[in-house]
């Protein structure tokens, strides 16, 4: 599913406010907005399809958009929470008078991940010494995975969690609550986001004397046997379509894909910015 916009999420939380006062308007689906939802649906059941008890968060909210959209008088299609191009082109005029302001705050709110320079002066200014085997270990965090994570090299053995800087960790959640919202379980398998190729690794980059971003905790790998270094977008399984959700929940995060920016390493996402 491709996500919805967090400015458009912020609009359709001050429209819940009626039912709940003190319901947040930060752009993301949590329990609260999601207990929101349900409390407006129960009173909205003849405009819903007859599974909507069924659906998951995000496609609850898409529905409760499509139903203010038409009350509105546009045309988003038929009322089954599936966000799509029609549905985001009638919500996108509905919502033009919404906050102006908000697209700021979620900029001030996205965490300034460092530029990555060849020197890498920028990273040890904001994210301290890089990890050392057998040494120096940064500040991690254990962020849990909402989906199971196989090993990419025994797939067999599962993760169910990553570990990430302390100053990028919280981001990493809201990113992979994100993916697990955009996505069935069948969905994430098939786009081999349940493979883990690596987190925290203190080692230096293949080919340069100079430390690979693993060794800060701010990197982490997907699939690597199907995102290969030097695959491209025309060969990468993470540079296809159905993967720009993922990509995109990473990057409203701040975080960076290589793919996405360079076209290789597409099994690559980094809290920082490759600036060369």
């Amino acid at each position: 599913m491709i996500p919805i916009p967090r400015d458009v999420i912020a609009w359709a939380q001050r429209q819940l406010r009626a039912g709940d006062p003190d319901l947040a308007d930060d752009g993301l689906i949590g329990p609260d907005t999601h207990g929101a939802l349900m409390g407006w649906a129960y009173g909205r059941e003849a405009d819903l399809p007859d599974f909507w008890p069924d659906l998951p968060a995000e496609r609850l909210m898409a529905a409760f958009l499509q139903i203010e959209a038409r009350a509105a008088g546009r045309d988003p299609g038929p009322v089954d929470g599936w966000w799509g191009p029609r549905t985001a082109a009638a919500v996108e005029v509905m919502t033009g008078a919404a906050d102006p302001l908000w697209r700021d705050r979620l900029d001030a709110a996205r965490p300034a991940f460092p530029v990555e320079t060849r020197g890498q002066q920028e990273l040890v200014a904001f994210y301290g010494l890089p990890g050392r085997e057998g040494g120096y270990r940064p500040p991690l965090v254990q962020v849990p995975v909402p989906w199971v994570m196989r090993l990419a090299w025994n797939t067999s053995a599962t993760r169910s969690f990553l570990w990430i800087h302390e100053k990028a960790a919280p981001s990493a959640a809201r990113a992979l609550g994100r993916i697990a919202s955009s996505y069935t379980e069948a969905e994430i398998r098939d786009l081999g986001i349940d493979l883990f190729g690596g987190d925290y690794a203190p080692r230096k980059m293949r080919g340069a004397d100079r430390h690979s971003l693993h060794s800060w905790g701010i990197s982490i790998d997907f699939d690597p046997v199907r995102n290969a270094l030097r695959y491209d977008k025309r060969t990468a399984r993470l540079a296809q379509r159905d993967a720009v959700p993922f990509w995109s929940a990473w990057e409203s995060e701040g975080w960076c894909s290589l793919g996405r920016a360079r076209d290789y390493d597409w099994m690559h996402v980094q809290a920082a910015t490759r600036g060369y």
